[in-house]
């Protein structure tokens, strides 16, 4: 794989993914209270950061303490922070994870637990 390209494909996916499911979930990107990225490689992340009107704190970041989980980065990075007691009723966690063959995924959910 050329790595540069792979990079590039990464962050471009994630910003229109995040973007693309905010529009659809009918919020703005400032409506957003979590960020919830695939935990690949941190300066993807950090670049992704610097392309969104989301503040940087609202990126949740794993991997350093877990490192790149594949597919269940996101599972974990949401876990964690359940665990830490992040979330609160009526957050909206925007989430973007890629897969195998460079597919990717994303989505808006409203967290309804207290």
């Amino acid at each position: 794989m050329n790595g540069p390209e792979v990079y590039k494909f990464a962050v471009v996916s994630m910003v229109k993914g995040i973007k693309r499911a905010i529009k659809e979930a009918g919020l703005k990107e400032e409506d957003i209270d979590w960020v919830i990225p695939h935990q690949a490689n941190i300066r993807i992340i950090e670049t992704a950061v610097s392309k969104l009107k989301i503040p940087p704190e609202r990126f949740i970041r794993t991997i350093s303490e877990y490192g790149n989980t594949s597919g269940g980065s996101c599972a974990i990075a949401l876990a964690d922070s359940v665990s830490q007691g992040k979330f609160k009723k009526g957050d909206n966690i925007a989430f973007c994870a890629f897969g195998s063959g460079l597919t990717t995924g994303s989505c808006v959910i409203r967290w309804d637990k207290d």
